[in-house]
């Protein structure tokens, strides 16, 4: 081949373009194939190529060398190349040789170094060509975010933005309003974050996804979606090893083990962070070395907590290595590690305090540690300042500080109310609690041994209120949102008809449409101007008390203490008391036992022998798990209850309890919230009840139930009706008073919103009622599973009475197991005389279900709900007529109604309907 010199030398050129490209999107494999073909190019020529173009053959192969090699040779190979530009007297090769230093330097958490390089390289940034001009500003940006420089940062990646759009660069556009989003994470504000984030996704650039969904993973750990993070987390590590960047993947097993241990799973996460640790090592980045020991020392002080900690993970080991840890990330400049360090440093001497010979000498040099770490107050991440928060507060429990340590928990509580108040999503707002948890168990903790009930229904309020949103939240429609869910339906029917060649990809659809249309409710900001958030007063929870025992009402929490369920029960006679309910371990193995057993009943319904054989095994397993409750429901005797459960919320059948059997009992989110909606109710003006009766295809007499509970309300016999739409099914509840619907329901675990209900038209989402209005204040649901709630790390329960409860619902009934289909249709119709007739709901329910052998797995969630009824006028002899309610029926309720007859085929339990199977 004969050699043209110039023609040789734009090859070269545009394959050292393309790698460049390739690395810029981190296809680490695409790059050093292009830049081993230029280089091959390059020195078998015989020809010689341009200076300038050989140099930038050098400084590119650094990207390969600092992943191969490790940064020590990178660097080393960038120091020869900016001698040899001074030499040249190439400013514009020493100029990027800067930017490189400063990227290579900023990877392995060098962020001092980086800042340097890239301000040396400010001198010369005309004389480099513009896609050049531009890394430099957005490498600096990135930096200035790391270091919290929000307005320097935010200035340089407009700035990078402008400069490559002018220039045509859209990868380099796209990473910056990437980066833009980065910046809004580190302001804490997670909707525009996101928001930003999706905006530079959607223009289809050509990068590797793996730095796209590590950022966002990031995002959604700070914003206690752990799950979701540690999803995006091991495809973002996926995406990284299938382009051959192999440096980022041990860097994300850092963040995973931060995930697991929030999951919960301390010894898991110290085996992730070591694997981390001698990867680094060996590598020489002593930066994010030290902050996967970091996470080592956390896991070791949760595992503490757990009583599962190795010997050699003692409180003065762990002080010791926070020390370690602390010198050595000072060393360096890494201050955000450093302090996150003191914070590990004090929490190991306030372990260590109890066995010191003068506990009040450590708690001082604990307090001089954490002084050192004040910054993390101003923090804009709720982790680092709830973090710095619990050490604080450990470190004024040592000092015999009470007071001090009861007012830091009081802020730290509206810390976190506030800070989901900016949120409109009610998956990422219940997500924050894990964040929380360990400042609730320490409050709570506090107030138990005090021996004080009353204080201990105080502190749960407190961080109840914190959690749960001040008033109902509606994020706006989203047009995103709904196509996402219409082809999440259909994804749905595709997995239900898939075989076994293709229910993987099915299922796999399924999830990654879940999670995309949940992520547009993430980066919905909410609504709320101006709100700020404080605990209830102990004045507001002596009133709440006194109005639930006013109502005949016993109160009764149940919270996890000291890896105990603890009961505080508040009877309308007698005294508050406190009881321990013994491991919760137990109680957990008892309740999964009861439900597999009610499950198994509705299983083996067509088989009259197994019938039997299970209905009694299930006895047994209810009155064991009525044992471990009964030292405290006893207490309660024949009154009405009110259960605030926590994590338990959704989980025990309580009317299926022999001791409670037959007796009103209402889950509620909140003491506040249910006297709240008790003083509501007794100022109720009577009036008709507007009812809307509803039903899903495929239940044999689902029709037949929904029309003899509207000839209840109404004295009428209705024609039967269609199957319901989802527009029914919304017009009902944005129009009227009590919503029933009879339908195939299906529990959704691990993505409990979304959860689903069958209609005519496919299923209707529990994360649909969101963006919704809301009128009604009694719904009643009549599907399997419906009243189940799947807690959150943080334990913190989704599903539909919570999802409802939120939105403005006053009362939810619901079964927490399957059902059987006539059973329900005949307790349904009992339930909504009682509720014609006056009666409150728990009380309507209870009595409804009296005849069931084995008790009623609906629960009532929510508040207290009743109809009131006008008085009887004197002048009429005997009673007066109950003045009849407005009706609506599904065809007033929407311009269009599919009047189809459905062709299901006939069931006998409300059970999960194939296309919802996972």
């Amino acid at each position: 081949m004969t050699e043209d010199p110039p023609l040789l030398a734009e090859q070269v050129n545009d394959l050292l373009d393309q790698a460049r490209i390739a690395f810029n999107g981190y296809h680490l494999d695409d790059g050093h194939r292009c830049l081993l073909h230029a280089q091959e190019l390059a020195t078998t020529s015989r020809t010689s190529l341009p200076h300038d173009l050989l140099m930038r053959l050098r400084l590119t192969a650094t990207w390969v060398t600092f992943d191969r090699e490790g940064p020590a040779a990178a660097l080393a190979e960038l120091d020869r190349i900016s001698e040899e530009s001074t030499e040249a007297t190439r400013t514009d090769l020493i100029a990027a040789s800067d930017v490189q230093r400063g990227i290579l330097r900023a990877r392995c958490g060098d962020i001092t170094g980086a800042l340097d390089a890239l301000r040396r390289a400010e001198e010369y940034r005309l004389d480099m060509p513009l896609a050049d001009q531009v890394r430099l500003v957005m490498h600096r940006g990135i930096l200035h975010h790391q270091c919290h420089d929000i307005a320097a940062a935010r200035t340089d990646f407009d700035t990078a933005a402008t400069l490559a759009d002018e220039a045509g660069l859209t990868t380099l556009w796209f990473k910056a309003r990437h980066n833009q989003g980065c910046a809004a994470f580190i302001q804490g504000d997670l909707p525009e974050a996101l928001r930003l984030m999706d905006d530079a996704a959607r223009t289809g650039i050509a990068m590797n996804c793996g730095i796209t969904l590590l950022d966002r993973a990031r995002v959604l750990c700070e914003a206690g979606l752990i799950r979701e993070a540690a999803e995006a987390f091991h495809e973002s590590a996926a995406a990284f090893t299938a382009d051959g960047v192999h440096r980022e993947v041990t860097e994300i097993d850092v963040d995973l083990a931060r995930c697991e241990l929030l999951l919960g799973d301390p010894l898991r996460a110290a085996r992730r962070a070591e694997h981390a640790v001698h990867q680094f090592h060996r590598r020489h980045e002593p930066w994010w070395e030290n902050r996967a020991r970091l996470v080592q020392l956390q896991a070791a002080a949760y595992a503490a907590d757990l009583a599962a900690t190795p010997p050699d993970l003692s409180c003065a080991a762990r002080a010791q290595s926070a020390h370690h840890l602390i010198n050595a990330a000072t060393a360096i400049g890494d201050s955000d590690t450093a302090a996150a360090a003191r914070l590990e440093l004090a929490e190991a001497l306030c372990d260590g305090s109890d066995n010191s010979h003068d506990p009040i000498h450590a708690a001082h040099i604990a307090a001089r540690v954490l002084d050192d770490a004040r910054s993390l107050t101003q923090s804009p991440h709720v982790t680092a300042r709830l973090g710095y928060a619990h050490a604080r507060i450990r470190v004024d429990l040592a000092r015999g500080r009470i007071r001090a340590a009861r007012a830091r928990l009081a802020r730290a509580a509206d810390d976190l109310a506030n800070t989901q108040s900016r949120i409109a999503g009610l998956d990422a707002r219940t997500a924050l609690a894990v964040h929380a948890r360990r400042l609730a168990d320490l409050d709570l903790g506090l107030a138990y041994n005090s021996g004080r009930p009353w204080s201990v229904l105080h502190r749960l309020e407190r961080w109840r209120r914190a959690i749960d949103p001040l008033v109902p939240v509606h994020p706006p429609p989203d047009a995103e949102e709904a196509f996402l869910l219409s082809r999440l339906r259909q994804a749905r029917d595709d997995l239900a008809h898939a075989d076994s060649t293709t229910t993987a990809q099915a299922r796999a659809d399924v999830r990654r449409l879940e999670r995309a249309t949940a992520a547009t409710r993430w980066r919905a900001r909410c609504r709320l101007d101006n709100v700020t958030a404080h605990g209830p007063s102990h004045a507001e929870i002596v009133d709440a008390v006194t109005t639930t025992h006013r109502h005949g009402t016993t109160v009764l929490a149940l919270l996890h203490l000291h890896h105990h369920v603890m009961a505080v029960i508040s009877p309308p006679t007698g005294n508050t008391q406190m009881v321990d309910l013994g491991p919760a371990d137990q109680l957990w193995r008892q309740i999964d036992r009861v439900s597999n057993d009610i499950d198994a009943v509705v299983r083996v319904a067509d088989d009259p022998f197994l019938t039997h054989l299970v209905s009694d095994a299930t006895r047994r397993s209810l009155s064991a798990l009525d044992e471990l409750l009964v030292p405290a429901i006893q207490l309660a005797g024949s009154s009405s209850l009110v259960v605030l459960g926590g994590d338990l919320f959704g989980v025990i059948p309580w009317g299926m309890l022999p001791s409670r059997r037959g007796y009103p009992t209402t889950l509620a989110p909140s003491l506040l919230s249910w006297s709240r909606q008790l003083n509501r109710e007794e100022q109720q003006q009577p009036r008709p009840p507007r009812i809307v009766s509803l039903h899903g295809p495929g239940l044999p007499h689902a029709p037949a139930e929904i029309r003899r509970v509207l000839t209840v309300w109404t004295g009428q016999d209705t024609p039967p009706p269609s199957p319901a739409t989802r527009d029914d099914l919304l017009a009902g509840l944005s129009t009227a008073d009590i919503v029933h619907i009879a339908a195939h329901g299906d529990h959704h675990r691990r993505s409990p919103l979304f959860s689903s209900l069958r209609l005519a038209d496919g299923p209707f989402f529990a994360h649909e009622l969101e963006s919704r209005t809301i009128r009604a204040s009694l719904v009643v649901l009549s599907a399997c599973d419906t009243g189940r709630g799947t807690a959150r790390p943080g334990e913190e329960p989704l599903g539909w009475p919570s999802a409802l409860l939120a939105l403005g619902v006053h009362t939810v009934i619901a079964p927490l197991t399957p059902v059987r289909d006539e059973q329900t249709a005949a307790v349904m119709v009992q339930l909504h005389q009682g509720l014609a007739d006056g009666s409150p709901a728990d009380q309507a329910l209870a009595l409804a279900a009296s005849t069931l052998p084995l008790g009623t797995p609906f629960t009532c969630f929510g508040g207290p709900w009743q109809r009131h009824l006008p008085p009887p006028r004197n002048d009429t002899p005997g009673p007066a007529p109950i003045t009849r309610p407005g009706i609506y029926s599904p065809s007033h309720l929407a311009s269009h109604h599919d009047q189809r007859t459905p062709t299901d085929p006939p069931t006998q339990r409300r059970s999960p309907s194939p296309s919802a199977t996972q």
